[in-house]
């Protein structure tokens, strides 16, 4: 998938070669990378550079005990609430409102070592080798229970894990002549385990001059260069993009490329294995070498790569105070295409409701019935569209409608986190735009 040319901001010198950070944030590309598969490159003739980095990150592929890693790991089921927190007496209730960034969650508890080691480590190969090497358990994962309501009714829980993200350095010949890539300089760390450590932090950091194979590159291609890998943050946070495009690709999914700033998340971003901080690029063009310094790699001016499988659920339901909103939950989730009915007794502070319809699938609102008189009737829903109306405190709200998905996939499975990811998003844009 090539670049748009519109979305690639010009280097601000007169410059030859044009240099930019990937970050990439998709397990699955991730995969194809390390196979030497790059035709979901955003980049236009791209050729692979292996070196350390990168065969650190095709380690952690190729000996992961599971062909795919989610960013969660599944925990028991619950009956209730109740049943969970009487198993868990160290258990944390979440708040729901607009300020807190959890919000399609009802609890939260922090596992020991004994639990990741039993429930996660066999399963998460990352997991497994920050745990051998003695990193805090709070670092490692957290534990989030909510109410499971499609399909049946349980509380579920499950363990966060923190992202693993892969950094590329892309290097593109933008002249109309061939071009000889001759070394990379920058600051190496070479550590030969797994080496958990703070972004800004740097570990037996030594000025190295890495050669690259003698090869002419021709005007347009882009050298791939692994420099780093990231464990994202444990509580979802991800770089403000300043704008994202999207493609389908052939695995089913969904690719986005977007360019943005990641400075909000860099004190809770972590590296591991070995990294190459680069400083400056030498090549030659026609006889003269050249030397082109690289704006370092901080996380302020990043393109990233990630992927989604596009498939929704059901509508949600947010409920409005004077505070802003506060999250309810979903709504007609036990199956899609029948008719439920949903009763909720309306709680103090609260002077509206709000659904809407996050995903990709239609909703289809019967009737909505207040303290026995109808208000609405035969409402369609569609992705980012909404219905909004007043109740207050102690009114008895009937709601009866259903969800039909547009998705057809089957590659694609219920995942709790994308969901509070989506809600999330909604809160915070309602909350700037109040």
């Amino acid at each position: 998938m090539a670049v748009q040319h519109n979305q690639i901001s010009a280097p601000q010198e007169e410059e030859q070669i044009y240099i930019r950070y990937l970050v990439c944030k998709s397990y699955s590309a991730i995969g194809e990378i390390c196979k030497g598969e790059l035709e979901n490159i955003p980049a236009d003739t791209p050729h692979f550079f292996q070196n350390k980095v990168g065969l650190f990150q095709k380690y952690l592929i190729e000996s992961n005990p599971e062909d795919y890693r989610q960013e969660h790991m599944w925990g028991k089921s619950f009956s209730d609430q109740a049943e969970y927190s009487k198993k868990n007496p160290d258990v944390r209730v979440i708040d729901k409102t607009s300020e807190n960034l959890f919000h399609y969650f009802e609890a939260q508890r922090d596992p020991n070592r004994q639990e990741l080691n039993k429930n996660v480590a066999a399963k998460d190969l990352i997991s497994s080798l920050l745990l051998d090497h003695k990193v805090s358990t709070e670092q490692i994962s957290s534990a989030f229970a909510y109410n499971e309501v499609c399909g049946g009714s349980v509380f579920q829980e499950i363990y966060r894990l923190r992202p693993v993200w892969t950094v590329y350095l892309a290097i593109t010949n933008i002249t109309n002549r061939p071009v000889e890539y001759k070394s990379l300089i920058g600051e190496y760390e070479n550590v030969n385990d797994i080496a958990f450590r703070p972004f800004l932090k740097k570990v037996n950091s030594k000025t190295s001059e890495i050669d690259f194979p003698k090869a002419q590159l021709v005007p347009k291609a882009t050298v791939i260069v692994p420099i780093s890998t990231l464990l994202g943050p444990l509580n979802g946070e991800a770089p403000n993009l300043n704008w994202k495009e999207m493609a389908d690709i052939s695995t089913g999914e969904v690719q986005t490329f977007g360019h943005g700033n990641g400075s909000n998340i860099t004190n809770e971003t972590y590296l591991i294995g070995p990294s190459i901080f680069p400083k400056v690029l030498k090549y030659k063009i026609a006889s003269n070498i050249i030397e082109q310094k690289i704006h370092e790699f901080d996380l302020t001016n990043l393109y990233t790569i990630d992927r989604f499988w596009e498939c929704g659920s059901c509508p949600h339901l947010f409920l409005n105070t004077i505070n802003g909103k506060k999250y309810w939950g979903e709504l007609f989730a036990d199956e899609p295409n029948r008719v439920q009915t949903v009763d909720i007794n309306i709680p103090e502070g609260v002077n509206g409701c709000t659904i809407v319809e996050l995903e990709d699938e239609v909703s289809y609102i019967s009737e909505i019935i207040l303290n026995d008189n109808l208000l609405f009737s035969k409402i369609i829903l569609r992705k980012d569209e909404q219905l909004s109306f007043p109740v207050k405190a102690g009114d008895s709200l009937r709601l009866s409608g259903f969800y039909e998905p547009i998705c057809t996939s089957t590659n694609s499975v219920l995942n709790p986190w994308i969901k509070n990811e989506i809600v999330k998003e909604f809160m915070n844009f309602d909350r700037v735009n109040a």
